[in-house]
């Protein structure tokens, strides 16, 4: 799916900065872009033409002048095979041994022994080798283990090699990253990679580590191990893919993030906000500096904080549990794969008259192919293209419209229409794929007889994720999460809103309503949060697609009776005195409320249920009583001005506020 947030785009300054409402500057559009390695096997795959100039693909409604097609981007004539029958399409390329290819190794796997029983290690065990045994045979992996002693134990074809967190000249040579001391280390070792018989009978024969200190947290080694990580082979220009089952933070060597002493307690907002963590800077420096090595899958054991901020940069995808025993733990088998074998590479080509600014979201930067970015980057920027470790990618970027100072000079330079291209190049089951995606936008030249051309063409189903990712991406990725930071977004965002009031843009009343929500979010607000549930918020709107993202700020609502199914929009007072089976999605939660347990309710759980096979990741689902002990925080999550909140601003003031700073905009 791609998705604009203006359908059609301004092409002089004066429409860039009366009729497109913008966040930072005018003259930019934000495009969303989703895909996915799903192939349909049963539709015929096209032919791949590219072209000669650019690289870009043919698409179904490009020019064709007898036997040769025109690119849209560089109108180059190409040779003409067949021309496509619809775009989006996807198409199987040669798999040919060039610098794109699979990593040497599946998958690192480093695992936490030190897990809060006995049990949960064992259903670990059970996980992983259930999904070694669906692996090819073919299949070499990585395997670090860490005990609450300090030691990391790095498992080789026939040997193990162990580290200790406690050393000194260990912890000092990981500190300086001197990958040469441990290269060293390992030099007479055996292969570091392993077979897969040989992972599954180590991960079999892993014994549950106990902490015997009651008043002391594990000697954690958790920095070590990543470090060790990023010594495994890999494929040129590709990072070491690793996938992490941590129980608790680091408390020992690099990347310590809390003191072993239980008495010293996790740092919380408001000491990273006055600067008073000791361990904050040099810890997030350092998973810095390892992200150019390694990219990591966290998979957390606990509901407790372990260090998610500092190690955010250089994980991919961050998924929390209570137990690895928990049910949502389990159902990940049939969905969870270890083995890596494909990467995904994404590449953007556009018309004259955009240039790219960047990417908001965990990926990336490849050596560009053409020098269409802009000289305003954001995100991940300077290159049209990007690597992706996860297969399902929700992207946002960033595009700069190239506007001239009058309508007059526009009129015989910009056409009509302007293209943007997507390729998405991955690898599955062994084959290439290329999936080819185009979007053609409309320009104002186009719509001379429409003066609000521009603001009819606002889509709040896109702009609200747009949104979201950029904000997620300066937090996780850029680590501006101080309370300033956060205050600035606010009031960007009540900017935002009044552009588009006073603009008149399409649906600017939801839009209103779903910002104003937005700033009720874990995204904007740091009450009743710890830093790593905002970093697991933040990352979450990063990963999951545009339908997920309007859920986190405003949840879908449907009421059961015996006889009917009904979404309720209206998210006010009068919801609270409903007293049928109610069940509210808010994304990654799923909670059902309810006064009777009735044939109601059965149908709210089944409804529950259906959205939960649905979706791609692990969904919650909570149940709570009419007036019970989780329905007055239930409550403040759908009606934020209400309640624990209710010396706070409610959206009809908020709307009053917005009308205000609309009348007083020059803009």
């Amino acid at each position: 799916m791609i998705g604009p947030t203006f359908e059609v785009i301004p092409t002089s300054r004066l429409e860039s900065e009366l009729q497109l409402p913008y966040l930072h500057e005018p003259g930019h559009v934000d495009v969303l872009y989703e895909t996915n390695d799903h192939i349909d096997e049963t539709r015929a795959k096209p032919v791949f033409q590219a072209c000669l100039s650019c690289g870009a693909a043919i698409i179904d409604n490009c020019a064709v002048i007898q036997d040769q097609w025109i690119c849209p981007f560089c109108q180059n004539h190409n040779p003409l095979v067949q021309k496509p029958v619809a775009t989006p399409y996807e198409v199987e390329l040669p798999n040919t041994s060039d610098s794109f290819e699979a990593s040497d190794i599946h998958t690192v796997l480093i695992i936490d022994l030190c897990t809060h029983n006995k049990l949960e290690l064992e259903s670990l065990q059970r996980v992983l080798i259930s999904r070694l045994e669906r692996c090819r045979s073919e299949a070499k992996f990585g395997l670090i283990t860490l005990r609450p002693d300090g030691n990391v134990t790095l498992h080789s074809d026939s040997s193990e090699i162990c580290f200790s967190g406690n050393d000194v000249s260990t912890v000092t040579k990981a500190k300086n990253l001197d990958y040469q001391y441990f290269l060293s280390k390992l030099a007479k070792t055996s292969p570091l990679c392993i077979a897969k018989k040989r992972a599954m009978d180590v991960v079999g024969q892993l014994s549950f580590s106990e902490n015997k200190a009651k008043d002391q947290r594990p000697k954690r080694a958790l920095g070590l191990s990543f470090l060790l990580a990023g010594l495994y082979p890999s494929a040129d220009d590709f990072k070491v893919p690793v996938t992490a089952f941590i129980t608790g933070p680091c408390t020992v060597g690099p990347g310590k993030v809390v003191a072993k002493n239980k008495k010293f307690y996790m740092r919380q907002h408001h000491d990273l906000d006055a600067g008073r963590d000791k361990y904050f800077r040099s810890a997030r420096r350092l998973f810095e500096h390892l992200s150019e090595k390694v990219t990591v899958h966290l998979m957390i054991a606990s509901l407790d904080q372990i260090g998610v901020v500092e190690m955010a940069p250089m994980c991919e995808r961050i998924q929390q549990f209570d137990s690895y025993e928990e049910k949502r733990f389990q159902d990940l088998v049939p969905v969870f794969s270890l083995a890596q074998d494909h990467v995904n590479e994404i590449t953007v080509f556009a018309s004259k008259g955009l240039l790219v600014d960047g990417c908001y979201g965990p990926v990336s930067k490849l050596k560009p192919s053409q020098q269409i970015y802009s000289d305003t980057p954001c995100g991940v920027s300077g290159t049209n293209r990007w690597l992706s470790h996860t297969a399902t990618s929700s992207l946002a970027f960033s595009f700069q419209i190239n506007t001239s100072a009058t309508k007059e000079e526009t009129l015989d330079v910009v056409p009509a229409h302007l293209a943007i291209q997507f390729q998405h190049t991955f690898y599955k089951c062994g084959k290439k794929y290329l999936k080819v995606g185009c979007l053609v936008l409309s320009t104002t030249n186009k719509n001379l007889s429409d003066p609000r051309s521009i603001p009819k063409s606002f889509n709040v189903s896109i702009a609200l994720p747009c949104l979201m990712k950029q904000i997620a991406y300066d937090q996780l990725m850029k680590g501006h999460i101080h309370a300033i930071d956060l205050q600035q977004w606010q009031n960007k965002i009540d900017r935002l809103a009044a552009r588009h009031l006073k603009a008149m843009s399409r649906n600017h009343s939801k839009f209103l309503e779903l910002l104003y929500r937005l700033k009720w979010t874990t995204l904007l607000q740091k009450r009743n949060t710890s830093p790593d549930e905002a970093a697991c918020f933040q990352h979450t709107i990063l990963f999951e697609n545009a339908t997920i993202a309007e859920l986190l700020c405003k949840p879908r609502v449907m009421v059961f009776t015996e006889d009917i199914k009904l979404e309720v929009t209206a998210l006010n007072e009068r919801l609270l005195q409903r007293n049928e089976a109610m069940c509210v999605d808010f994304g990654t939660l799923i909670l059902l409320r309810y006064l009777n347990d009735d044939p109601a309710l059965s149908k709210a759980e089944e409804y529950a249920h259906s959205l939960i096979a649905a979706r791609t990741s692990p969904v919650r689902i909570e149940k709570t009583f009419l007036k019970g002990s989780q329905d007055r925080f239930f409550i403040s999550k759908l009606i934020p001005d209400r309640e624990i909140n209710s010396e706070d601003t409610s959206l009809c003031e908020y709307t009053g506020t917005i009308r205000k700073m609309a009348q007083c905009l020059h803009v």
